[in-house]
């Protein structure tokens, strides 16, 4: 016997509920990707301190790396990154800023 699949409203759930389920999954992880800093070189950073780029710095570990929000030219909004520092120039990093 050939049914018509609205007969069997207990599948086209199922296919709704597995839909719904991929797309939340898929902007759950594009969403921690953004909350996630992206590494930036030291020599890079510096660079984006004289370019007047960042926006703010938040020196974490201990004074080892530093979360930094800097203007993204290209991209036209601002991105997180996260930098490891070189302790011997902490204080000179520091009056820079």
């Amino acid at each position: 016997m050939n049914r018509h699949p609205s007969s069997r409203p207990w599948l086209q759930r199922c296919q709704q509920f597995g839909l719904g389920l991929m797309l939340g999954l898929l902007l759950w992880q594009g969403a921690a990707h953004a909350a996630t800093p992206s590494p930036l070189s030291y020599g890079r950073f510096l660079r984006y301190i004289d370019e007047n780029r960042v926006t703010q710095v938040q020196i974490t570990n201990g004074g080892l790396t530093a979360e930094v929000v800097a203007k993204d030219a290209d991209l036209e909004k601002e991105v997180r990154y996260r930098v490891n520092l070189i302790p011997s120039t902490a204080a000179e990093l520091v009056n820079t800023l």
